[in-house]
Formats: C-alpha cells, structure tokens, sequence
C-alpha cells in the first residue's frame, strides 16, 4: 500500500511512535537505508541512516518548512 504524507502522519500519530511502526518506517531503495523521520512541516521525510541527508516522501504537498529545512519541492 502506498502511503501520501498526510496518510503516513496520520498512521504515526494514531501509533504514538510505538514500535509497531519501526518495521514499516525504513527502506532500502537508491543503494542506501532510509528512515522515515518526522518532518518541521507536520509532514514526513526520508532520512538516510548512513549520511543523515534528506529527501521527501512523494504523494503530498511539500511545505514551506521542508523546503527550507530538508530542500524538498
């Protein structure tokens, strides 16, 4: 199932962070390991475990937080 970044922050805050979610929140893609990681924009965002650079998860409207903090349009 794929998730839009309002249905990925929903899912988060009704699990309180719970380690229920700590399975479904990281990835391998791009020859990395990414985290899925609050955003400052009420979103959420990919975090590289290995280098700590950033990237938007797709599927929602990117605010002007993440734009200013992690770079994503």
């Amino acid at each position: 199932m794929r998730y839009t970044r309002k249905n990925v922050s929903d899912l988060l805050n009704s699990v309180q962070g719970s380690p229920d979610v700590q399975g479904h929140s990281t990835s391998t893609f791009a020859g990395a390991t990414w985290t899925m990681v609050p955003s400052f924009g009420g979103g959420a965002v990919w975090q590289n475990s290995w280098t700590y650079q950033w990237t938007c998860e797709d599927g929602g409207t990117v605010t002007a937080e993440d734009r200013s903090t992690f770079g994503c349009y």
